[in-house]
């Protein structure tokens, strides 16, 4: 056994290199972002274009503005690079300026126009391959964003069951929507660890009637599901959820969880909603949904499946659906199906299809091997983290207690930490969200030697830290 004398020395060696390292860590520059960012807020609110991207999101004292994306690489404009796995949020599933959908857009492009405003053939094939792709889907509608998608299918379960009410989950994100945008992210009691009741809009400008409407439960507890269900016997219209809990981090459905969701929903007559927009293509051809062998009723996809491009879509049982054929709950949209977005969802389904086989089983061993790599370094290093995922999509919690659902993560988890272990990350070449509640995503860009870096990377972070 070392005696205290060599203890002692051992440290003072380690905090010297520790402070060596810090020392060098200093010389990240910053300052072009810095004026793009004071420029930008003259004229764009907030200067940027999302909330996800904002200082109160995060990227304090100012966000990172990025000159161009390559692969699985990003770049800002202080001559940073970066392996990336922000992805934009998720739409890059085959990483940055994929050459594949790239050129077959730009051919249709440029034989058909961007927009026309009017039926054409694409349309119809897109649909086509997704109606065979996804369980659930026997019709479908495309719009240009998921929040459109989530409000299309609301409408519709509310005007195809002639009931008001919505179940949503706590932690789980739908859209920015007045009509689902309710009780999101909950208030937590500090002392209880319970949510603050009554739930509210999560945002100003939402009027409380809206909430009226939606009741909002904890995620992962099937038994409070039931009793809600029963209690409010003919008045729910849908449940609504996330197959995996992807706005809270990655947190993973308990066993059988969805299963007995539909089994619960089937019961009480009431319809069951998958919101896919980011598990949809990430975890097999057939979404969540098929990974998972739970078939909703009606389902809503993005982000992978434009493959950067702005498209989404909604879709589920005939009977359903036909309410929106026959133009009885109309969907309407200037720029819905436009060939700039069928274009890149069609290359895309393409792709995906002809090479299921190997892209799928490569992006889940990567996956793996992140979550693996990462759970390790905390391990050896005794620190109070680790590592959660599905497939290419991760999270690190900063936690010395297991997180299976929102108030669990609000509770437990640490995001002064987090945001430590990021800046650390930052500045040695690896970007991804600031915020804990958000994830990590690989695409079919990131290569072996991507994961061994950022292994490695994640491993002098957790030292300065």
């Amino acid at each position: 056994m070392q005696n205290r004398a060599e203890i002692g020395k051992k440290q003072k060696v380690e905090r010297s290199k520790n402070s060596g390292k810090a020392a060098h860590m200093k010389n990240f520059k910053t300052s072009e972002s810095k004026k793009l960012y004071r420029k930008a807020n003259r004229y764009l609110a907030g200067g940027v274009g999302s909330h996800a991207r904002s200082r109160e999101a995060g990227y304090n004292p100012y966000p990172l503005y990025m000159k161009k994306g390559e692969g699985a690489r990003i770049y800002d404009v202080d001559g940073h690079e970066y392996i990336d796995y922000l992805m934009a949020l998720g739409p890059l599933f085959f990483g940055h300026k994929p050459k594949e959908i790239f050129d077959k857009v730009f051919e249709e492009v440029s034989e058909t126009g961007t927009i026309l405003g009017a039926p054409y053939q694409i349309e119809y094939l897109v649909a086509k391959k997704l109606v065979k792709l996804i369980p659930c889907f026997e019709l479908v509608r495309f719009t240009s964003s998921g929040s459109e998608a989530v409000m299309a299918a609301l409408r519709l379960a509310r005007a195809y069951t002639g009931k008001t009410k919505i179940v949503r989950f706590e932690g789980h994100y739908h859209g920015w929507a007045d009509c689902i945008h309710i009780g999101s992210t909950p208030e937590l009691n500090k002392n209880t660890g319970r949510i603050v009741k009554p739930i509210k809009p999560s945002s100003p400008g939402i009027p409380r009637t809206y909430a009226n409407d939606i009741i909002v439960l904890p995620w992962n507890q099937p038994k409070i599901l039931a009793k809600t269900l029963k209690d409010f016997g003919g008045k729910i219209a849908a449940v609504i959820t996330e197959p995996v809990m992807c706005n809270t981090g990655v947190i993973l459905p308990k066993d059988d969880y969805l299963h007995e969701l539909r089994l619960i929903t089937e019961q009480c007559e009431v319809l069951l909603i998958f919101d896919e927009i980011i598990t949809g293509f990430r975890l097999g051809l057939g979404g969540a949904q098929e990974y998972f062998n739970v078939k909703p009723d009606l389902a809503v996809f993005g982000k992978a499946l434009g493959a950067g491009f702005p498209v989404a879509a909604y879709g589920g049982k005939k009977d359903i659906m036909q309410l929106t054929a026959e133009g009885k709950v109309p969907l309407g949209g200037t720029f819905n199906s436009n060939v700039v977005a069928m274009a890149a969802a069609n290359a895309t389904l393409q792709l995906l299809e002809e090479n299921s086989n190997t892209i799928y089983p490569a992006l889940f061993q990567k996956g793996e091997l992140l979550v693996r790599g990462l759970n390790d370094v905390m391990d050896n290093l005794g620190v109070p983290a680790f590592a959660t995922g599905l497939g290419p999509m991760l999270q690190v919690w900063f936690s010395e207690n297991r997180i299976e659902n929102y108030r669990q993560a609000k509770r437990y988890s640490k995001p002064d930490k987090y945001k430590k272990f990021w800046i650390a990350m930052l500045k040695q070449g690896v970007y991804f969200h600031p915020s804990p509640f958000e994830l990590w995503f690989i695409s079919t860009a990131h290569s072996r030697s991507d994961i061994d870096i950022t292994i490695q990377k994640a491993e002098k972070a957790a030292r300065l830290i």
